[in-house]
């Protein structure tokens, strides 16, 4: 007879969800099935990661000191309430994925470009709709003075999956920006245009989950005592209908900024043609879809 293939956690629990979804199961069974695979993980973890890849490069692993970061973003992740404080899911969302897991998601290829960076940060973000980050966020027991999002970042359609977590997303991010001569008499449009031409291979651009996410790190461990800006180059300009029916993609490049001090966030946009030197582009590589 042929050996049935080997199933990972992940896809036990995967499957779980969509049989949820369906119908076929409640969020209580979900709940319930999703501890007992969390469990067998940790008795047969062996037997159950055969079908993994294997782990990229020791030595890039700890010249990024991602076993450390992973451990403060995972205690993040838990005081902002992603995860349980046992570091357990939520009721319906997938766990927590396992830095081995992050690792692997990486490769090789990504951590050796990471190696690059001056300052790398894990940055673990998870895949939810970014206006439910952000209502989340508002929760007065985090500790944030505000939490805030022109109206611009509503017009992109995202997933109406409300704040579930199907997925997570990992990035490391150079805390140091590029800076470039000419970048205090450069239109922000020169800038984005020459960025495009100079990124790297396996390189990625920032996004709003991301600079969130990397902002709100910086708050919480007290890093970058002042202000941040940073251009989300890897985000698309808002679209605006104007008279006649017509639509016409606005001249302007969206934008995160955070004061870690007065422990500030809010996001939006500038227009093109000006000139801001504060604002800043950053390198970075990403891990997507990871379960």
């Amino acid at each position: 007879m042929p050996e049935k293939p080997i199933i990972s956690p992940d896809e036990a629990i995967e499957a779980l969800q969509s049989a949820a979804e369906n119908g076929g199961l409640s969020a209580e069974h979900i709940a319930k099935l999703s501890d007992i695979i969390n469990q067998a993980r940790g008795t047969f973890g062996a037997t159950l990661s055969v079908v993994e890849s294997p782990l990229p490069n020791l030595e890039l692993i700890t010249k990024l000191n991602l076993d450390k970061q992973y451990e403060g973003f995972a205690d993040m992740l838990k005081f902002c309430g992603f995860i349980n404080p046992d570091g357990s899911p939520r009721l319906g969302d997938v766990q927590l994925p396992s830095l081995d897991r992050i690792k692997r998601a990486f490769g090789d290829k990504k951590l050796d470009l990471a190696q690059s960076y001056s300052e790398p940060r894990l940055v673990i973000y998870p895949d939810m709709p970014f206006q439910e980050l952000i209502k989340l966020l508002q929760n007065p027991d985090f500790g944030l003075q505000s939490v805030y999002a022109s109206d611009k970042f509503n017009q992109k359609v995202e997933r109406n999956n409300g704040s579930r977590i199907s997925s997570w997303g990992a990035s490391i991010i150079d805390a140091r920006p590029i800076v470039k001569e000419g970048d205090d008499r450069y239109s922000l449009r020169k800038r984005l245009q020459d960025r495009s031409t100079e990124l790297k291979k396996y390189e990625s651009q920032m996004t709003r989950v991301k600079a969130l996410m990397f902002m709100l790190d910086a708050i919480r461990n007290g890093r970058n005592d002042g202000q941040l800006t940073i251009l989300l180059d890897g985000e698309k300009s808002p679209v605006n209908v104007v008279f006649g029916g017509r639509e016409t993609t606005n001249d302007e490049i969206l934008y995160g900024f955070c004061d870690t001090k007065m422990k500030k966030i809010s996001f939006s946009a500038y227009q093109l043609g000006g000139c801001v030197s504060t604002a800043r582009l950053h390198s970075s590589v990403d891990a997507d879809n990871i379960r």
